[in-house]
């Protein structure tokens, strides 16, 4: 029989057995779903998927305004070529991840919290975030791991979105979730303590204000930026970054999160083509107005 290791009480236990001998914790499917998924997301870089994934969702959005505005289809504009392929038109955006308080409150589209996350306005954009998202993302996982990393870059994104809905700001990208990187490890090092834990609360503070400041100058979204690094500091008062914290659901609610996320873009390429014709239809009222 194989031994594990009791995610109440930390001592070694039966594999197969229903309960822990030492505290009696349940050690049934669920336990064995919890471990097979943490396993998984163990065995995966998070920082390399989600750089993997904004940037396969920037091609691909990339990829429909080059094929529309080949086919002329795209209101007002004719195709312009291989470039068109590497620039987001606003009217995909729209239809397929753009914040838009509009559609979200009218439409009841509230997909785009989550689709707005991993959309990106064009290339320079998509090359901040990309960087960013580098060179926190793999600090944030050899602290927290995967399994929470994953749990507080989605949290920390849809609280962004959060904010950014209630002030009405309509826009798109990853920052808010970065933000909460930072925010979660300037929690971090204050709850570490010490030289190290100190220095690391001192970098990710100027960091955070260093990106305020920047996002200021080039008019981006603070509101976002700023409820984003709220919500990563909650997140990881929440999560913690022990091993034993949260051993028995924290891959679940990770898993949960990549289930919201899959669902978000099937609604969004679901209702794709509907919004493509609700944008255009907006677009002529403006026009003979």
């Amino acid at each position: 029989m194989g031994a594990i290791v009791c995610p109440k009480c930390g001592r070694l236990t039966e594999e197969n057995a229903p309960a822990c001998f030492h505290c009696g914790a349940r050690l049934g499917r669920t336990f064995r779903l919890e471990r097979s998924l943490g396993r998984l997301l163990g065995s995966a870089e998070v920082t390399r998927v989600l750089l993997f994934t904004i940037v396969l969702i920037y091609l691909f959005q990339g990829g429909l305004s080059a094929m529309q505005e080949s086919a002329g289809e795209l209101f007002g504009r004719e195709g312009g070529g291989l470039a068109d392929f590497f620039r987001q038109d606003v009217e995909i955006l729209y239809a397929l991840g753009l914040q838009s308080t509009w559609a979200i409150t009218e439409r009841g589209e509230w997909w785009r919290l989550v689709t707005s996350i991993f959309t990106h306005l064009g290339l320079l954009h998509l090359a901040f975030n990309g960087i960013a998202l580098y060179y926190v993302g793999f600090a944030m996982e050899e602290v927290f791991g995967a399994a929470r990393t994953l749990l507080i870059f989605f949290g920390a994104g849809l609280g962004g979105s959060l904010a950014s809905l209630l002030f009405a700001i309509d826009g798109a990208g990853a920052s808010g979730a970065l933000f909460g990187f930072i925010g979660a490890l300037a929690w971090f090092g204050y709850r570490r303590g010490g030289v190290t834990g100190r220095e690391i609360k001192r970098k990710m503070l100027f960091w955070a204000a260093y990106g305020m400041i920047f996002g200021f100058l080039v008019r981006a979204n603070n509101v976002a930026h700023g409820a984003g690094f709220l919500a990563g500091g909650l997140m990881a008062m929440l999560v913690g970054w022990e091993p034993r914290r949260l051993a028995r659901s924290r891959s679940i609610l990770a898993a949960a999160m990549v289930l919201l996320f899959a669902l978000s873009w099937t609604l969004a390429v679901v209702h794709y083509r509907g919004n493509v014709t609700e944008f255009k239809n907006e677009l002529i009222r403006d026009h003979r107005r």
